[in-house]
């Protein structure tokens, strides 16, 4: 009885010693640091260009009107009468 549960403990810390063995190092803390500070300015650089994109939009969007509008089985009908009739124009030549 007592072999089974010395063989049981050094399974057991065998496993353990494993898992801890596959596990990485944590990064310095300064290198965490740095780490977060390149990410927060990488983040607040995306954030500034997309504003910037945001804005050019806009002013597109001033000049020329809304870019996207909701397809609607009216405009497929609308397309499909306007070709109806160049084709009959067509025919008609």
């Amino acid at each position: 009885m007592k072999r089974i549960v010395a063989a049981a403990i050094l399974c057991s810390l065998a496993l353990v010693l494993a898992a801890a063995a596959e596990m990485p190092a944590p990064p310095p803390p300064d290198e965490t640091a740095r780490r977060l500070d390149d990410a927060a300015a990488e983040l607040q650089a995306l954030r500034d260009r997309l504003d910037d994109l945001e804005q050019r939009v806009d002013r597109i969007e001033e000049r020329l009107g809304e870019s996207f509008g909701h397809v609607s089985p009216f405009d497929t009908v609308e397309r499909r009468l306007d070709d109806l009739e160049k084709d009959v124009n067509r025919l008609r030549r």
